[in-house]
């Protein structure tokens, strides 16, 4: 995770270093950085179980999907794209926490009532 952070921060340089061009070494660096930093909370959730890990795994294969759009159109194409795809996951694994996992036992649920079904 911290690697990807790295690798992401250098593709975010190169895309503000040099607008309007596409250069591959930064789109890769910003696709595999990206793919990187968001497979890694992926793969403590799927270790720990803490929380689905699969939204956050789709994510991760749709930022290394825009490494072509960076290499060949411009980087920020792919910078907005990534940052898009990031959000759009955070949106909707945040409506997904509203119904508790099954087992979790949540604070406003009525006494003698099953856990979470």
């Amino acid at each position: 995770m911290l690697l990807g952070i790295v690798f992401m921060a250098a593709g975010v340089a190169e895309a503000v270093a040099g607008p309007g061009s596409g250069s591959l070494p930064a789109a890769l660096a910003l696709g595999i950085g990206s793919a990187a930093f968001i497979g890694g909370p992926a793969a403590f959730r799927a270790a720990l179980r803490t929380g689905p890990a699969r939204l956050w795994l789709e994510t991760a294969i749709v930022a290394l999907a825009t490494v072509p759009l960076g290499a060949f159109v411009t980087i920020e194409v792919q910078l907005v794209l990534v940052t898009a795809g990031l959000a759009v996951m955070l949106v909707i694994e945040g409506r997904g926490r509203a119904r508790p996992w099954p087992g979790v036992v949540t604070r406003d649920q009525p006494p003698g009532e099953p856990a979470g079904e």
